[in-house]
């Protein structure tokens, strides 16, 4: 298993503002902890090609603004160079799949909240879209993205809709914040699972939404 991630991910912090990079060291820690065996990679940030065969060059340009994206999704010092480091470890871990390596990248920021000209939610460039588009470009005819998370990948939704090479299935809270994905549509899968569920409710709706996207051609 290579685990792609960076100590880099701790360089931007605001006082005061949630975001919590370190959650990203913890985690690397324990993980090497439990499985010394493993490869831990540093990888190379993705590059401008590849971000925007997903975002828009509107969207890059407007981190020059040094402004708040929202009341979440702060501007730091160098966060759309932590962005596009982050956006790289899916790029890797998706190359390293495509070679028959299992792979994971373990990286803040996130991205599943970014479309293609917003960033929100803590999110400013959608790593995993951007990995699945590299992963078209290297001859892939098709690929799942599986999203289990309490917040709803809208932005993940809004950049794959249509696009019949990709499907997504998502799992998370509704009623919660951002407020989609109650609804499955073409190329899309949504397992909405209400607040205070019981553990045998997300599990009955991961495993349901992986046999739906196993089930995929």
């Amino acid at each position: 298993m290579i685990i792609f991630s960076s100590p880099r991910c701790l360089e931007y912090h605001r006082p005061g503002h949630p975001e919590r990079p370190e959650r990203i060291s913890a985690t690397t820690a324990e993980l090497r902890n439990r499985h010394p065996e493993w490869d831990f990679r540093e990888p190379e940030a993705a590059t401008e090609k590849e971000v925007l065969r997903v975002h828009s060059a509107k969207h890059l340009a407007t981190f020059a603004n040094k402004e708040d994206f929202d009341a979440d999704t702060a501007w730091f010092s160098g966060i759309l160079e932590h962005a596009f480091l982050a956006a790289g470890g899916a790029v890797a871990a998706a190359r390293s799949a495509l070679d028959g390596t299992r792979a994971f990248s373990l990286f803040r920021p996130p991205g599943h909240h970014a479309s293609r000209s917003r960033a929100m939610g803590f999110c400013y460039l959608n790593s995993v879209v951007i990995a699945a588009h590299a992963a078209l470009a290297a001859g892939v005819e098709k690929v799942a993205i599986w999203d289990f998370d309490a917040h709803h990948g809208n932005g993940t939704e809004d950049l794959v809709t249509g696009d019949d090479r990709i499907v997504f299935a998502s799992v998370h809270q509704l009623p919660g914040w951002p407020g989609t994905g109650a609804f499955s549509h073409s190329n899309v899968r949504n397992f909405p699972v209400p607040p205070h569920s019981p553990r045998a409710s997300h599990m009955a709706a991961l495993r349901e939404s992986l046999d739906e996207l196993l089930g995929e051609d």
